[in-house]
């Protein structure tokens, strides 16, 4: 407002205003401005007060004293002083700084005091803000020598050996580090483990360390520590390593043998163990030889054994011979054979003759030779058994008589094998027994073995008859091919025991009775299972619901080598008419040594039946037969294609496979995608 004062005019300032500037002023010097008062709130009259000025008190730079290199001796102090001063130059005496060290293990700071630890060097610097003072460098250097410490640990210790790994040996001041210049003498001694160190055991400082060299330890194996010391120095202790056992100096009899009779295995085998001069058994695996160093006879078992683990147990060694007191030496290559204590032998019970199986029992049917039985010969008791000789044979009823036959198949000593052979056929039905008595040297007594022949009647189960071993049935048809059963060749009560098993169960089922149904297409084999006669089976092909059917009449499954096998080729249209058809007829060829030849030979074809007039093409190097056929009116029902002729000429399982090329009806329809084709076993014994 303007108010008139002594003629002129006067401005003043509200009281509100000069509130608003005196708070502002108090802001700028709580930031770091010096605030100089220029004039008071008023105007240019009385009352007034000059503005004020404000001053920039932030840091502008930090200086450190003494800023040159420092070096301290690990373990010492020193202090550095910050001064801070503004933009302008103007000091702001000393700051409210951070302290950092560019390497704290070095030299570590607090406040200013620098504290020196290891061997290096470090750069101390101030920071306030973002403002950071020049670094000041402090070298650390070593101080003096107050421990030792190890380098190298201690390692690889066997008894009697220098330490594979040899200890190293630092001198170091108080805070850990390396004192070059130290010139001590170290000694090492056995801190726990007990045993003898030995080689230098003192060694002296080079360059602040010690290297130890053949440092031995000799003793038990086990747990070892070894203690440094050197005069003035706070001694130092290795980590636990372990001594394993040296190199093998010696053979020990760890156990001793103690016989019971001769011929059989010691009571307490003797355990021999390869162990080193202080007696640590060795990890060797060589080998160890037994001999009788006393008494006589001979040993049995294994007198060579190989060590597990440093030791050799000798469990299956025995002493042949009379009673008496024997003694054992035992030897292994390069080591002083050892002698075992006295031990005593028995004499040996005698050998007891043992047959498996007793009594033995041989079946047949009429008509057949009977199988062969192996006997096995043990001895159950102690002594040899040998010279092993059959000695009578007996039989019931007396005739008809020597009827079985023994051989030793594997010599006559125990263990030995006889095979017994009924050596006739010519059995009629019932049981016959013979008592075979066997002798050997050594045995006490004889044993006698009982073995019985039974003679059973011949019985046949057949399961389909000659027209019904290969059958084609549609899905959804049932046939019973019929089970015969025959004893001596005469049929008979029916095979109680049979059972019947579809082998393709999703392709043709079969029930308890025997019938077959079939289910989906392609080819399943059926058998009649027995447990007290032979098994047979039956082939049925199933063919597609709809199309034709290229197949043949045959429905025989066994042949003999030099038969005619006759196959009629036949066309089913099954309700089709065909007017074109390419047929093949093919048998395996076999490739041996002597070059291909076939499991049957062709012998001819003929056509004149067909109303498909074919033509054909015999290839008797791969033996396949091509069929050509055709009809312009079309064909229907089930057609003969071709007549074929085929000699068995060997053993085996061969086959006849029937398939088509090309199969169109008459209206040049393609046939071939709903078209079955079949094939037919040949089972040649």
């Amino acid at each position: 407002m303007t108010a008139i004062r002594n003629g002129r005019s006067v401005s003043s300032r509200p009281r509100s205003a000069c509130v608003r500037l005196t708070s502002r002023i108090n802001y700028a010097a709580s930031i770091g401005f010096v605030v100089i008062a220029l004039a008071s709130c008023g105007g240019g009259g009385d009352g007034g007060r000059t503005p004020t000025a404000l001053l920039n008190k932030s840091v502008g730079r930090i200086d450190l004293s003494p800023a040159s290199p420092a070096t301290l001796v690990s373990g010492t102090t020193t202090t550095l002083n910050a001064t801070a001063f503004t933009k302008d130059n103007r000091s702001l005496g000393t700051a409210s700084v951070a302290w950092t060290s560019s390497n704290e293990a070095v030299a570590s700071v607090s406040a200013g005091t620098v504290t020196a630890k290891l061997v290096g060097t470090a750069v101390i610097t101030a920071t306030s803000g973002s403002v950071s003072s020049a670094g000041v460098s402090v070298t650390v250097t070593a101080g003096a020598a107050a421990q030792l410490a190890l380098r190298t640990q201690p390692a690889g210790a066997t008894s009697g050996a220098a330490l594979a790994t040899q200890p190293a040996v630092e001198v170091r001041d108080a805070a850990g580090n390396v004192i070059a210049t130290a010139t001590a003498m170290i000694t090492a001694a056995l801190a726990s483990g007990g045993g003898t160190l030995s080689g230098p055991v003192t060694a002296t400082v080079v360059s602040g360390v010690a290297m130890f060299s053949g440092l031995t330890i000799t003793g038990t194996i086990g747990a070892r520590t070894l203690t440094f010391s050197a005069l003035g120095l706070t001694s130092a202790t290795s980590a636990t390593f372990n001594l394993g056992a040296g190199v093998v100096s010696q053979l020990v009899i760890a156990t001793q043998p103690v016989a019971g009779t001769a011929y059989a295995a010691f009571t307490t085998p003797a355990v021999v163990q390869f162990r080193d001069a202080s007696g640590n058994t060795t990890p060797s695996t060589a080998n160890v030889t037994v001999a009788i160093a006393f008494g006589g006879g001979t040993l049995g078992g294994a007198a060579t054994v190989n060590a597990v683990a440093g030791a050799a147990m000798f469990s299956t060694l025995t002493v042949n011979g009379t009673a008496g007191p024997r003694t054992l030496t035992f030897s292994s290559s390069g080591l002083t054979p050892v002698t075992s204590a006295s031990f005593n032998v028995t004499t040996a019970p005698p050998a007891i003759i043992g047959l498996s199986p007793s009594p033995a029992t041989i079946s047949t049917v009429t008509g057949q030779n009977p199988a062969t039985v192996n006997l096995a010969i043990s001895n159950t008791g102690v002594f040899p058994l040998t010279n092993l000789r059959v000695q009578s044979i007996s039989y019931s009823p007396i005739a008809p008589a020597g009827w079985l036959a023994t051989t030793f198949l594997s010599g006559s000593d125990a263990p030995a094998t006889i095979r017994l052979t009924a050596t006739s056929a010519a059995f009629a039905i019932g049981t016959y027994t013979a008592n075979v008595v066997i002798a050997g040297d050594g045995a006490a007594t004889t044993a006698t073995l009982t073995v019985t022949l039974t003679v059973a009647p011949t019985v046949t189960n057949t399961y389909g008859t000659t027209a019904s071993k290969v059958s084609v049935v549609n899905i959804g048809a049932s046939i019973s091919p019929g089970l015969v059963t025959t004893t001596d060749g005469a049929v008979s009560t029916t095979d109680p025991t049979v059972t019947f098993s579809a082998r393709s169960p999703a392709i043709a089922t079969v029930n308890a009775a025997g019938r077959i149904t079939a289910v989906s297409p392609g080819q399943a084999w059926v058998a009649a299972l027995s447990t007290q006669a032979n098994a047979d089976s039956v082939l049925v092909i199933v063919p597609y619901a709809t199309g034709p059917v290229l197949k043949s009449d045959l429905t025989k499954l066994s042949y003999a080598v030099g038969d005619t096998i006759t196959i009629r080729v036949q066309l089913d249209t099954r309700g089709l008419s065909v007017g074109a058809v390419t047929a093949t007829v093919t048998w395996p060829v076999w490739t041996g040594s002597t070059g291909v030849s076939g499991s049957m030979t062709f012998v001819d074809i003929t056509t004149t039946a067909s109303p498909m007039a074919p033509v054909t093409t015999v290839n008797q190097t791969v033996n396949v037969i091509r069929i050509h056929g055709a009809s312009a009116a079309g064909v229907t029902g089930t057609v003969l294609l071709a007549t074929v002729r085929l000699r068995v000429a060997r053993r085996g399982l061969t086959g006849v496979y029937l398939n088509a090329s090309e199969l169109l009806g008459a209206d040049f329809t393609n046939l071939l995608p709903t078209a079955t084709f079949t094939q037919y076993p040949v089972i040649v014994p």
